[in-house]
């Protein structure tokens, strides 16, 4: 790609990368692990509904 298509590519991603709809694993409490939930104050996983 050129300079100039990347950067047109950023620019069309960037407001769907900025606020981490699709990364659920980073901006959710779903997929911690129980000892992250624990240090965060979050009940563990099997006090969590599904």
């Amino acid at each position: 790609m050129q300079a100039n298509q990347m950067q047109a590519l950023r620019d069309r991603c960037a407001q769907y990368a900025a606020d981490g709809r699709f990364e659920l694993f980073k901006s959710s409490k779903q997929f911690d692990a129980d000892e992250g939930r624990i240090q965060h104050g979050f009940p563990p996983q099997s006090q969590m509904q599904t």
